[in-house]
């Protein structure tokens, strides 16, 4: 899977060395767990280049839980048909009441 959505670089750092920093946004290129081979290339002169490649496995925060609005309706689906069940019950009893009290 290529990387689509990589922020700018971020550096910081000290004296004796700098961190770079990319951050992705793994949810909108649809990445899912499993092994991922990173590259890195830097360079500041066609002499000084340097090249590192890992291949790591990586699980990402909250898996398959986070189904957007549709996921977040579905999780709340008893608790929607248990008040409507509620109204109904309330709506039926207030009527029934109001008929008995007028015969």
């Amino acid at each position: 899977m290529d990387v689509e959505t990589l922020s700018l670089p971020t550096v910081s750092g000290g004296a004796n060395g700098s961190a770079v920093t990319w951050i992705w946004d793994y949810k909108s290129d649809g990445a899912r767990d499993g092994e991922y081979t990173i590259t890195i290339s830097l360079s500041y002169c066609e002499e000084n280049d340097f090249r590192a490649m890992g291949t790591y496995m990586i699980a990402f925060p909250g898996g398959d839980e986070d189904g957007g609005i549709i996921g977040m309706i579905m999780g709340l689906l008893p608790v929607i048909i248990i008040i409507i069940i509620a109204v109904v019950v309330i709506v039926f009893l207030i009527r029934y009441l109001k008929n008995r009290r007028e015969a």
